[in-house]
């Protein structure tokens, strides 16, 4: 039976708000538009926590396996891990083993309850994560990935106090940014960008989240309205 943690209301799996569900579909469908057909790697992040990245993360992958693509959700999030929560697996082997090449990738992917979505947790947790994030692994990691699915959907940690976004996003085909309605300060934002751009980075689009339903949908996947 598909247990589901309270915290995160899934698409097509609990009572979900009809807006929320139309939201998730929409934002699938602009990245659909946005996005190169070699384009596969996208990590999900945002510069606070708690401004709602991985249930965009898991809902995107959804809205993706239920139009039939082979989808993998990825827990970059080597220090506070949350995707194993979701679907209710263990969180035992994972990402941070198969970097430290105690595993090899295909013992750690485990399957999930919705069709075409499997999951990559992310292992057991890790202080420092970042020079394991920025190693040779983790770019065979990626490219073993993209032979094997349609989507990688990452998760990462928030950009705040973490490097670990930027350097994910160095080696991804782009990144969607969350933002939390009335969160974060803009100039926050625009740094982000800045760094983003530093690690020669593409921000594919942006998800401004908790918004009203009209706000939501002039600003998905639009980051000029939501960076500056």
């Amino acid at each position: 039976m598909f247990q589901l943690h309270n915290k995160y209301p899934l698409l097509g799996k609990s009572k979900m708000n009809a807006d929320v569900s139309r939201a998730y579909r929409l934002l699938r469908t602009k990245m659909n538009r946005v996005c190169q057909v070699n384009q596969k790697s996208f990590l999900i992040t945002s510069v606070l926590k708690g401004e709602g990245k991985t249930m965009t993360a898991v809902n995107l992958g959804v809205a993706y396996a239920l139009e039939g693509k082979r989808v993998v959700l990825v827990d970059a999030n080597l220090t506070q891990p949350a995707l194993h929560e979701v679907f209710s697996k263990s969180n035992r082997i994972g990402l941070s083993q198969i970097l430290e090449q105690d595993h090899v990738l295909q013992s750690a992917i485990v399957e999930t309850d919705i069709e075409h979505l499997m999951l990559l947790p992310a292992g057991k947790p890790m202080q420092h994560p970042s020079e394991l994030l920025a190693s040779k692994m983790m770019l065979d990691v990626i490219a073993q990935l993209k032979s094997s699915f349609d989507m990688i959907l990452i998760d990462s940690s928030s950009a705040m106090k973490s490097t670990e976004p930027f350097i994910l996003a160095g080696i991804t085909d782009g990144v969607l940014l969350v933002v939390g309605t009335g969160k974060v300060k803009r100039h926050l934002l625009q740094q982000f960008k800045q760094h983003i751009e530093d690690v020669n980075g593409t921000i594919v689009g942006s998800v401004l989240n908790r918004a009203t339903k009209s706000s939501w949908e002039r600003s998905i996947m639009d980051h000029s309205q939501v960076i500056g």
